[in-house]
């Protein structure tokens, strides 16, 4: 180690600083395909797929609203149908029983569902329970439109709490915030608001006339929502902890809205036929055209990269596949004498986008590590712009005289904005070019 490191001190006036660039090595490509959708048919006709969640089992579950089942599909779009207690299914979620939990809003219940073998049980609630949540206190919170109040069910003990809203709000969307509290649509007034787990509610208006439907957690820490007017307007929008609002028109009637794997927030178009998105940074806005032309309703992500949505005019249930970001795992480099010499490490997306996509990445010990010079500490930014495939990270690694063995480090990439990871970390090996050296004394007669 000493001797390693007395090498390295006296070829330090030769031996490059680490240079870490980004070089673009593919032209963009021709139109490109941005995403990539499935559709699966709904095998009873009409039943109108509406809610949409992401089960404790992996697949994806999903309501029928002029039936009386609930739908699984697995992510190879296998579907089966379990059937409840009656029709007007409209929202569904993982409660934290490990059960679905859903509502009926016409009839008043809500209830909940076994994933493993399709037994449910129902209870009245009243008030025409619209969209239903799992808070982070245990229990269960959904919108009571018809009453104007905001619901509480526990699902050990079974007790339910009403707490009203103010006449004429009408909620619909709810969700939980990046601050603890619940964020809901009231769609009659105008109002995005929020409620504290003790009941404690705050609302904020929207511009105009402007209506509220539908409410996620983003990826920026802050609650979206999707909008429509009596002008015919529609679009998205977000609101900050403290009520601070900005809304964008996209036309189309969005309806469903979630956070995507992606960083993104992806929206569905009702009666525009298509699936949105939009960068919680720039604003920027991007729209697909479902391959039937059925009007998407809800929409969720799933971590593998996947987007699902419900079809209720198409009765089919749509998977949209986000680009995918990889990287070269293994990079070898000569280490050399003196100076530095460059590893060079693929990053590619597994389609083009119409979407500038960032990625984080860092430079990590192996065997080789920062603290013996073998390379300088390293972290950054990768951007791929629009139309891209690939772009490239280049390190330095240092050279040196001592005879050592060969050794690795990694490059990590974390924190992707439009694209997904798969895999995440490349290893850079390092050969050691000096030979041995053996020194004989002199002997002297």
């Amino acid at each position: 180690m000493i001797l390693r490191r007395l090498y390295r001190l006296a070829h330090s006036v030769l031996t490059a600083l680490l240079i870490v660039g980004l070089t673009l090595s593919v032209t963009p490509l021709p139109p490109a395909q941005a995403v990539k959708f499935t559709e699966f048919n709904v095998p009873t006709p009409n039943s109108a797929p509406r809610g949409i969640t992401r089960g404790p089992d992996g697949n994806i579950w999903f309501t029928e609203s002029l039936s009386n089942k609930i739908g699984r599909i697995t992510p190879n779009g296998v579907i089966t149908e379990f059937t409840v207690g009656g029709v007007a299914i409209t929202s569904i979620t993982t409660g934290p029983d490990g059960w679905l939990w859903y509502t009926r809003d016409s009839s008043g219940y809500i209830g909940r569902l076994n994933p493993a073998t399709g037994a449910f049980t129902e209870t009245f609630v009243d008030g025409g329970p619209t969209v239903i949540v799992a808070g982070p206190d245990g229990n269960l919170w959904f919108t009571k439109f018809n009453v104007h109040k905001i619901g509480r069910f526990n699902p050990t003990t079974g007790n339910l709490t009403d707490f009203p809203i103010r006449t004429g709000l009408n909620p619909n969307g709810i969700t939980v915030g990046p601050d603890g509290n619940l964020w809901f649509a009231a769609q009659g007034s105008g109002h995005v608001g929020s409620i504290t787990l003790g009941g404690i509610v705050s609302l904020f208006k929207l511009s105009g006339d402007k209506k509220p439907r539908q409410t996620t957690a983003g990826p920026d820490g802050k609650v979206w929502f999707t909008w429509y007017n009596s002008a015919l307007s529609s679009g998205v929008g977000q609101i900050t902890r403290s009520g601070q609002i900005t809304t964008f028109t996209t036309g189309g009637d969005p309806y469903g809205i979630t956070a995507g794997p992606d960083g993104v927030v992806w929206f569905a178009r009702l009666y525009g036929g298509t699936v949105g998105r939009i960068h919680p940074q720039t604003g920027a806005l991007a729209e697909y055209p479902t391959p039937s032309g059925g009007g998407p309703y809800w929409i969720t992500g799933t971590p593998d990269g996947n987007l699902w949505f419900t079809e209720g005019n198409g009765n089919k249930i749509g998977r949209l596949a986000l680009p995918t970001l990889s990287m070269s795992d293994a990079v070898t480099v000569t280490e050399g004498n003196i100076g530095a010499t460059t590893a060079a490490l693929t990053v590619t997306l597994s389609f083009a986008s119409d979407f500038t996509t960032t990625v984080d990445y860092t430079a990590l010990d192996g065997t080789a590590t920062i603290t013996d010079s073998d390379f300088p500490a390293a972290t950054g930014v990768l951007t791929i712009p629009a139309g891209v495939t690939t772009r490239v990270i280049t390190v330095a690694v240092n050279g040196d005289l001592a005879f050592e063995p060969d050794e690795t480090f990694f490059i990590q990439l974390s924190n992707p904005v439009s694209g997904m990871l798969s895999p995440a970390q490349g290893r850079v090996t390092i050969l050691d070019d000096d030979a041995h050296k053996l020194f004989l004394p002199i002997i002297r007669r």
